[in-house]
């Protein structure tokens, strides 16, 4: 079994990992590694992704991959890790699998904590997690794709709705410009730089970090800087910072 990841705190690594333990032959591989060999062949028993949710929709190097990736298997599955409801994700990971000739088998998704610090106070989202007993519904579906079952989630309304109305949201398009860092915390050790999925940040003269417009807003540079440095101009709720307990720093920036 393959499972591709897309993590930037965390959450979906550690679903992942349950996922592969499930089989003593899994592999687990970064959606940005598996993005720069784009001439391999992915092919497998099953094959998944494990990836969050961007505002209700699947993040765009994760859609980048469906579009390009050489994926032959018989049992295709995707689970998406959300805070409050994955939106539109399941549907669109369904739609971009039969572009490419695909079926989607297994299709679920899992509240964890949600690192969106815009649209969540992330700090009541870490009190609140044990309400949404993520152990018990993280062995669920490893289970359920171990007896390779087959199931889609389908949206309830309330998830259509919000989808819709997160698509209808502006772009955030500036908001990579209103990041900031402490210099008087910051060390310069890059790690905010090499932890961004897709190269949006570089270094001045003092390796302070630069974001440019290529950003994601995945948050991962504000979730990891060891320093606390990172900050924006947005927070909802106050600063706080998050990574999955079961995931380390070192684990991110391996499987980025």
């Amino acid at each position: 079994m393959i499972v591709f990841c897309f993590s930037a705190t965390g959450n979906s690594l550690s679903v992942a990992r349950h996922i592969a333990r499930t089989q003593a032959d899994s592999r687990i591989i970064g959606i940005r590694e598996a993005l720069e060999t784009p001439s391999a062949v992915w092919e497998d028993d099953a094959i998944g992704v494990v990836t969050p949710t961007h505002t209700g929709r699947m993040p765009a190097p994760v859609e980048r991959f469906f579009e390009t990736a050489d994926i032959r298997t018989d049992y295709l599955f995707v689970v998406y890790t959300c805070g409050v409801t994955p939106g539109l994700g399941v549907n669109i990971a369904c739609r971009q699998a039969r572009r490419r000739g695909l079926q989607v088998a297994y299709a679920n998704s899992i509240k964890m904590v949600d690192n969106n610090f815009m649209l969540y106070d992330v700090r009541r989202q870490i009190e609140t997690a044990d309400a949404k007993d993520i152990p018990g519904h993280t062995a669920a579906i490893a289970a359920d794709i171990a007896a390779r079952r087959h199931y889609i989630a389908l949206p309830s309304v309330a998830d259509r709705l919000m989808g819709i109305c997160m698509k209808a949201m502006p772009s955030f398009k500036g908001f990579y410009r209103q990041y900031r860092c402490d210099t008087g915390r910051c060390n310069g050790c890059g790690i905010c730089a090499r932890i961004c999925p897709v190269g949006a940040i570089t270094r001045d003269g003092d390796g302070h970090p630069e974001w440019n417009r290529g950003c994601i807003r995945c948050t991962a540079c504000y979730h990891n800087c060891p320093q606390s440095a990172i900050t924006h101009a947005h927070i909802k709720g106050g600063y706080c910072q998050f990574r999955n307990p079961d995931v380390t720093l070192r684990d991110l920036i391996d499987k980025d």
